[in-house]
C-alpha cells in the first residue's frame, strides 16, 4: 500500500506540473481511461467517455495554453478500493507576466486512479478528473481565459487614479488581491511594511526579511507580482497603486504588536539611511514607544527637520517622550526646545522650557553642554530686550570657556531670528540706536564664546553696515556691506551675512546713482545664489520679505507688486520676522495705491521692552502711514504725523528712512526745513535722492515642490530621464515640467537655467 500512495502522489504531482507549468498535456490524454468522467472549468465542460472529452483538448493540444508558475503546492492520496485511489492537488497557479497575461487562482484538482490490466502500458489509468475552481471570465471557445488575462495586464498598466471606471477599478482590485493572496505569509508581510516606504530596495526588503529573493529569483517565484512593482530607479521599486491600496488595508488587519514592531522597522530602516525627515514622521506616530529613534532622527535634522512641523505640534510630540528617553538625548531634546523658542511666543516657549526643567529630578547632573544650552534658551526668550538677553548669554560664554565646551551653530539663530535687519529687532527706543548696537556687539561676543562657527567680527561689520545706512552715512555702507556679496556664501554666516547685505546695497547703490545695467545684473546674479543656498524656510521666506520691499521701492509693474503682496500675506508665521513683514506689507499697498487700507491700521506705537517690534519699524510704519494720509488729502494729518516722527528720528540721527519715501514727503520736509528744531535734519534728508530701482533682477522665483526637487536635480547634474526614474514620472512629464521651470527663469535651455541659478 505505502508504494501505491507514492506512486498516486507522485502520478498526481507530475500531472499538474505538466498541466499547469509546462503546458503539456500528453501524459493527461493518454491515461484517460475509455469510460472516464469529467468536469472541466466552465459550465459547459462537462463529458462522459475519453471520445467525449477529447474535443476539449483540441485547443491544449496545438499550444494555446497559458504557462503558469506553481506556489504552496499540497499532493493528498486515499485508497478508496482495492486497486482505486483519490489523488488531490491544489496550489496557487500565477500566470507568467512575461505573456502580458495577469492571472491568478487557487487551483485544486482532483483524480481518480484505477489499476489497469497486466498487459496495459501503463499501471493507471484516470477514471475521473475534476478541476474544482473554474475559470472566471472564459470566453467561448477558449480552453484558457487569454482575453481575460490580456484585458487586466493592459488596464493594470494603463491604470491612471482618477480616470479608471469603477466597475473596471473593481476588478482589477480583485485582480491584485488575488495575485496577493497567492503569495506566502511571510512575504505578504514584508510587502506590508515595504509599503510604508517609497520607493523600497531589495536591500530595503533585507532589512525586514533576510532571504527576501533577489530580483532572478523575484522574477521566477513570484512572477505575478513583477507588473505591481514600477522600476523608481536602479534596483529601486514602488508599488502600484492598487496593491498599496491592498497592503494598506492589510495593515489595518494586522495586530496592534505587530503593527507597532513593524512601525519601528520602518522608522529604523530610515534612520538606517539617514532619512532623517521620514524617521521623524514614522516615529511620531508611536512617539511614547519610539521617543528614542524620534530624537536621534532630531539630533541629525535639527532646525531644517523640524521646520516642516508647527511649533506647538512639535512641543506636544515632545512632552510624550518619556522623561529617561529625553535625558539619554538630551542634546536632541534641547534642539526641540530651541526650536519651540525661535517659533512660539515668549510665554509658550517658556512655559515649554520651564515645564521640561521642573519634570527633571534634582539628581541629575547636569552637563556643561546643557547649562550652556539653558542660558542661550533662557537668553533667548528675552529676545529683543537686550537688556534682559546680555546676561544669560555673557553666563553662557562663562561655562563655555570654563569647560571648553560649545554648542551647535544653529544655536545662534536665537540671536538673528532670520530676519533681514538686525535692527528691525534691536533698535528699541528712541534715542537708544548706540547703545542697542553697542549691546547687542557683546551678545556676539559671548555667542562667539559659547556656539560654534560664529565669526564675530562678521556680524559686527554687518551691524555698523546698517547703522551707518541709517544715519545716512552711505559711502561707508557701502564699503562694510560690498564685501558680504563678494563671497561663495558657502557658512551660514555668508549666507545669513548675504541676506542682510542684499536687503540693503540695492538701495544704497540707488542713492550713490550706481545703479548700472551691469550692477544690476550682477547683483541679480547674487540674489539668485543666496536663494538657491537657503537650506531652511525661515530664509528662504527672508528672501522673499527681500525681494517683495525692493519692490515696493522700486519701478515695477503694479501686477507683480500685487503677486508680491499675496505671497506676503500666505507666508508662514514668524514672531520675530511679523513686524518686518507687516512694515513691507504696507509699503506693498502705499505702491499700489491703497491708500485707504493702510490708514484703517493706527499709528504703530513706541515698543515695550519684550516686543519684536522696534523703533525701526515705528519709523517705517508712520512714515508709510503719512504718505497715506497725504495722498487722501489729511495734509494736517500728515503733517503731524511726520513731525512727530522725525523729532523721534533725530535723536539717533537716522535719516534714510525719510529719504526713501521723499517723493511723497518732500513738500513737508521743505516747510519743516525753515523749523528751529527740524530744519538741520530735514535739510540732510533732501540733500539725498534715491535713483530709480529696476527689480528684475531681484524677483524671486516662486516654484512648486515638484519644480523645486526637479532644479535640485538640475544642479546634481541628472538628465531628464534619471529625474524620470528617481520620481516614478514619465520622460513627457518631465520634459514639461522643466519647460515651466524654464519660463519662470526667463531662459530657454538647461544651460541658460545653470546659469541662472549658479548666477554666472
Amino acid at each position: 500500500m505505502g508504494n501505491d500512495k507514492e506512486r498516486i502522489l507522485e502520478l498526481t504531482r507530475t500531472l499538474l506540473v505538466d498541466f499547469f507549468e509546462k503546458c503539456d498535456v500528453r501524459l493527461l490524454l493518454e491515461l484517460m481511461a475509455p469510460d472516464i468522467l469529467w468536469l472541466g472549468g466552465t459550465e459547459n465542460m462537462t463529458a462522459q467517455g475519453k471520445e467525449n472529452v477529447l474535443p476539449f483538448y483540441q485547443t491544449a493540444q496545438t499550444g494555446d495554453m497559458i504557462p503558469f508558475h506553481m506556489t504552496g503546492q499540497r499532493y493528498e492520496a486515499r485508497e478508496l478500493a482495492p486497486g482505486v485511489w483519490l489523488g488531490q492537488g491544489m496550489g496557487d497557479c500565477t500566470a507568467d507576466t512575461k505573456d502580458r497575461i495577469l492571472l491568478h487562482e487557487y487551483q485544486r484538482c482532483t483524480f481518480i486512479f484505477r489499476r489497469t490490466a497486466g498487459n496495459a502500458p501503463r499501471e493507471w489509468e484516470i477514471i475521473y478528473l475534476h478541476q474544482s475552481l473554474a475559470y472566471k471570465g472564459m470566453e467561448k471557445d477558449e480552453f484558457m481565459p487569454f482575453e481575460k488575462g490580456l484585458s487586466t495586464y493592459r488596464k493594470l498598466r494603463n491604470f491612471e487614479v482618477g480616470t479608471t471606471s469603477k466597475t473596471d477599478r473593481k476588478q482589477l482590485l480583485d485582480a491584485v488581491n488575488s495575485c496577493f493572496q497567492g503569495l506566502p505569509e511571510k512575504f505578504q508581510e514584508t510587502l506590508v511594511f515595504l509599503s510604508h516606504i517609497q520607493p523600497f530596495s531589495l536591500a530595503t526588503a533585507r532589512f525586514y526579511q533576510s532571504d527576501f529573493p533577489d530580483k532572478k529569483a523575484l522574477q521566477k517565484e513570484y512572477g505575478g507580482l513583477v507588473p505591481l512593482l514600477f522600476a523608481a530607479g536602479p534596483d529601486t521599486y514602488t508599488f502600484h497603486p492598487l496593491l498599496q491600496q491592498i497592503l494598506q488595508q492589510r495593515s489595518l488587519r494586522m495586530s496592534a504588536s505587530i503593527r507597532s514592531w513593524m512601525r519601528r522597522k520602518v522608522a529604523l530602516w530610515h534612520l538606517q539611511e539617514e532619512n532623517w525627515d521620514a524617521a521623524f514622521a514614522e516615529a511620531q506616530k508611536m512617539v511614547e514607544k519610539e521617543g528614542d529613534i524620534l530624537l536621534k532622527a532630531t539630533h541629525q535634522g535639527g532646525l531644517r527637520l523640524l521646520s516642516h512641523y508647527a511649533p506647538n505640534v512639535v512641543l506636544n510630540t515632545a512632552r510624550k517622550i518619556p522623561l529617561p528617553v529625553k535625558l539619554n538625548h538630551m542634546d536632541a531634546y534641547l534642539q526641540i526646545l530651541l526650536y519651540v523658542v525661535l517659533n512660539l511666543e515668549a510665554s509658550e516657549a517658556e512655559e515649554g522650557l520651564e515645564t521640561f526643567m521642573a519634570d527633571v529630578p534634582v539628581s541629575y547632573a547636569y552637563r556643561p553642554y546643557d547649562e550652556i544650552a539653558f542660558w542661550i534658551l533662557e537668553g533667548a526668550i528675552a529676545v529683543p530686550n537686550l537688556d534682559a538677553m546680555l546676561p544669560s548669554f555673557q553666563k553662557a560664554a562663562a561655562v563655555a570657556q570654563k569647560h571648553l565646551v560649545k554648542l551647535p551653530r544653529e544655536y545662534f539663530t536665537v540671536v538673528t531670528r532670520g530676519v533681514c535687519s538686525l535692527l528691525t529687532l534691536y533698535y528699541r527706543r528712541q534715542g537708544s540706536l548706540k547703545e542697542n548696537c553697542a549691546a547687542l556687539k557683546k551678545i556676539f561676543e559671548a555667542c562667539g564664546k559659547a556656539i560654534q562657527n560664529v565669526d564675530v567680527n562678521l556680524w559686527k561689520t554687518l551691524l555698523d553696515g546698517e547703522y551707518a545706512y541709517l544715519t545716512g552715512k552711505l559711502d561707508v555702507a557701502a564699503s562694510l556691506m560690498g564685501s558680504f556679496l563678494q563671497t561663495d556664501f558657502e557658512t551660514p554666516d555668508e549666507q545669513e551675512g548675504g541676506c542682510v547685505a542684499m536687503f540693503l546695497m540695492p538701495r544704497i547703490l540707488a542713492f550713490q546713482g550706481k545703479r548700472t545695467p551691469e550692477e544690476s545684473r550682477k547683483l541679480g546674479n547674487i540674489f539668485r545664489r543666496l536663494t538657491n543656498k537657503a537650506e531652511t524656510p525661515l530664509w528662504a521666506d527672508n528672501l522673499q520679505i527681500i525681494a517683495a520691499y525692493l519692490c515696493s521701492t522700486a519701478e515695477t509693474p503694479l501686477e507683480r507688486v500685487q503677486e508680491e503682496l499675496d505671497h506676503l500675506v500666505t507666508m508662514p508665521h514668524y514672531p520675530a520676522v511679523e513686524p518686518m513683514r507687516r512694515t513691507t506689507r504696507r509699503q506693498l499697498l502705499l505702491k499700489l495705491g491703497k491708500y485707504s487700507t493702510i490708514t484703517f491700521t493706527e499709528e504703530t506705537p513706541p515698543p515695550l521692552p519684550a516686543d519684536y517690534t522696534s523703533q525701526k519699524n515705528r519709523l517705517y510704519d508712520n512714515i508709510i502711514l503719512a504718505a497715506a494720509e497725504d495722498k487722501l488729502g489729511n495734509s494736517k494729518a500728515a503733517m503731524s504725523l511726520i513731525r512727530k516722527t522725525l523729532l523721534e528720528a533725530k535723536a539717533d540721527k537716522v535719516i534714510l528712512p525719510f529719504a526713501e519715501h521723499r517723493e511723497f514727503l518732500g513738500p513737508y520736509l521743505q516747510e519743516l526745513a525753515f523749523d528751529p528744531g527740524l530744519g538741520r535734519i530735514a535739510e540732510s534728508i533732501l540733500s539725498l535722492k534715491m535713483h530709480k530701482l529696476r527689480t528684475e533682477a531681484f524677483q524671486t522665483v516662486l516654484l512648486t515642490k515638484r519644480e523645486q526637487a526637479f532644479v535640485k536635480c538640475i544642479v546634481a547634474g541628472k538628465t531628464n530621464r534619471e529625474i524620470a526614474d528617481k520620481y516614478c514620472l514619465a520622460e513627457v512629464t518631465v520634459k514639461k515640467t522643466m519647460s515651466r521651470i524654464y519660463q519662470k527663469y526667463g531662459v530657454t535651455n538647461r544651460t541658460g537655467l545653470l546659469a541662472a541659478l549658479l548666477g554666472r
